[in-house]
């Protein structure tokens, strides 16, 4: 598995913007609701391996809970591990400030089933919320 290192951002560093730009297609396949206008609240992590931008993770606090807007990684990086790595380095850091869980909107196949092999569970039956408990 490669190494991944994660780094906050913001929208108007140009990296992302790169990033966000090339891959914009495909985010969405994945979050059609994700609006890039309307991320006021949100945090931005990036991914990169060896210097080069590889994903992002995209969430806003809400309350005591994480809520995901965009968790990404480009095709080439998929099904490598890194979200399950992902996820051990950033839930100590989220646990330490105290949030309870994170909560994601599933509505494609692929990324549904990336959601319950990292620990997620269908928040309400017949709901395209996930959870994962912290």
């Amino acid at each position: 598995m490669p190494n991944v290192e994660i780094k906050h951002s913001t929208f108007d560093a140009e990296p992302f913007v790169q990033f966000y730009t090339r891959w914009e297609d495909e985010i969405l396949m994945f979050h059609p609701d994700f609006e890039i206008e309307s991320t006021d609240l949100s945090t931005v992590l990036t991914l990169s391996v060896d210097g080069m931008l590889i994903g992002v993770f995209i969430y806003e606090i809400k309350g005591d809970q994480i809520h995901v807007e965009v968790d990404f990684v480009i095709t080439a990086y998929r099904n490598l591990g890194i979200g399950k790595e992902f996820f051990e380095k950033e839930i100590v850091k989220f646990k330490a400030k105290g949030y309870t869980s994170i909560v994601a909107f599933g509505s494609h196949e692929i990324y549904i089933r990336y959601l319950l092999e990292n620990g997620f569970k269908q928040k309400f039956e017949r709901s395209s919320y996930y959870e994962l408990v912290l």
